[in-house]
């Protein structure tokens, strides 16, 4: 936003205007201040300063002192990101909108898109009349790139279309509009999730940059903390029961179960059925029968996907997210009627996942819910993505596995008491378990895995174990898997 001076009587002699440091290529007209780009060396953004200034009319006045001033310390700011290609030019609609070209304005956004979408850049945040953001290795990088606010309602109006596009956008009761986007043509085409939001500065667009096929256990997002082999053993001979993804959001649980989903559908003959909002990953048929469905353009809302999907003989149903009663309480009715159920959370621990299913529903039900969940639950897995020594991420876990012993103590209400059990058995782990393994790997600092942890004193015990048995826990023989019979033969 600029701001302006308007005097009550003739107006002061302008200023004249600040010169232009190697102005970068900015598509929109007109556009904010330019932004410098650094050499690769500098990663800095330096100041733009007026070097004339245009005095007004001399007025006899006092002789003045002159002092000199000290210099004020140079200010560090944030390296700008300039996308691997220029953007195509654009210009500002007009103030009435009129409706956008769908193939312009189509080659125009996968320009921009494929510009950013360089290694470790997994969202790009676009601000209405501002600079964009993209989100390389978990960090946000101010770009020299500016898009209008109109450019974001077209870009709502061809890609969100059939979920009211741009007029749901600005008028809308929600204020956001989410879907689904491909672009590019085949064989080298982008799968994208846009959420478009009203915010202080007029539109903001967050897209995330989804692979075209699902991961495999053994790709290479993976290497570097594998998927636990009880999550996988879980996931291949279970034949019901509720195994809960949680974290934060962008932590990487959409990409972890579509690993395992994945896993079964190359190697089993069973049917997965997916109820997401939207969908992420595409499942092609396999081994398995896949059928995907999406809340809006396939169904009203999850709890009745759900009722559906138990009417077509699913052997493993992904529920995308557990928003409201009904939802919980069907996935768990499902678990305990024999289909293994795939749901996530916002969880940041086992603890507090299983709690909150059961806290959310009034007194009088709480203790029904808590028993039927004590039966259906397998396990949970929580992650948090952590930065590397290296600068990129790394994935940390927590393991619950539903024993006999965790089954007592959720039936009970014990919640509390989850943590202190889930560290005594074997199988199962901590976010400081995992951390002090990736500290012992030489994967990550002693002062990121202290910033991730939920027990800094725990984490203290775990690091000074692995500091004197630095090979047993990299190799993560501290944490041997417990029996398939212990968990499945739970009362």
């Amino acid at each position: 936003m600029t701001n302006s001076y308007i005097p009550s009587a003739a107006p002061a002699p302008a200023l004249a205007p600040a010169p232009v440091l190697a102005a970068p290529p900015v598509w929109a007209t007109p556009a904010p201040a330019p932004v410098y780009t650094p050499p690769a060396s500098e990663q800095t953004v330096a100041p733009l300063l007026p070097s004339t200034l245009t005095a007004p009319p001399e007025v006899p006045a006092a002789p003045v002192i002159h002092r000199a001033a000290p210099e004020p310390a140079a200010t560090p700011t944030a390296p700008v990101f300039t996308p691997s290609a220029t953007p195509p030019e654009t210009s500002r609609d007009s103030a009435e909108r009129r409706a956008p070209d769908v193939d312009a304005t189509t080659r125009e956004f996968d320009a921009i898109i494929r510009g950013f979408a360089t290694d470790g850049v997994s969202d790009i945040h676009f601000v209405g009349d501002d600079f964009a953001w993209p989100v390389k290795f978990g960090r946000p990088v101010k770009s020299n790139v500016s898009t209008p606010n109109n450019k974001i309602l077209d870009w709502a109006d061809v890609f969100a279309e059939r979920r009211g596009g741009g007029a749901e956008l600005e008028h809308g009761e929600q204020g956001s509009v989410e879907t689904m986007a491909v672009i590019g043509p085949v064989g080298a085409q982008m799968r994208l999730r846009m959420t478009f939001r009203r915010q202080i500065s007029g539109y903001g667009l967050t897209v995330r940059v989804v692979p075209e096929k699902p991961p495999r256990l053994n790709d290479a997002v993976f290497h570097e903390n594998p998927v636990p082999p009880a999550l996988v053993d879980l996931t291949l001979n279970s034949p019901a029961g509720l195994i809960l993804f949680c974290g934060p959001t962008g932590s990487g649980k959409t990409t972890m179960n579509a690993g395992l989903l994945a896993e079964v559908n190359e190697t089993q003959n069973r049917h997965i059925y997916t109820v997401e909002d939207p969908i992420e990953f595409v499942h092609a048929s396999k081994m398995s029968m896949v059928t995907q469905r999406e809340i809006g353009a396939h169904a009203h809302d999850f709890a009745s996907a759900l009722r559906t999907s138990l009417r077509s003989r699913p052997d493993v149903i992904l529920v995308g997210e557990l928003l409201d009663l009904e939802t919980v309480r069907v996935a768990i009715e499902a678990a305990n009627k024999g289909h293994l159920v795939f749901a996530t959370s916002h969880a940041s621990s086992a603890a507090e996942a299983v709690s909150s299913l059961v806290s959310q529903f009034p007194g009088a039900e709480q203790n029904q819910i808590a028993t039927a969940l004590s039966q259906a639950l397998t396990a949970v897995v929580v992650q948090r993505l952590v930065p590397t020594l290296s600068n990129r991420l790394v994935p940390a876990r927590e393991l619950l596995l539903n024993t006999i012993s965790i089954s007592a103590k959720i039936r009970d209400g014990q919640y509390s008491a989850l943590t202190q059990t889930l560290k005594l058995r074997e199988g199962m782990y901590t976010f400081e378990d995992d951390l002090a393994m990736l500290w012992a790997r030489g994967l990550i600092s002693v002062e990121m895995a202290y910033k991730y942890t939920n027990d800094r004193k725990e984490l203290a015990e775990k690091l000074r174990y692995a500091e004197e048995n630095k090979d047993v826990v990299a190799r993560g023989e501290n944490r041997t898997q417990v029996g398939m019979n212990e968990i499945l033969g739970r009362a």
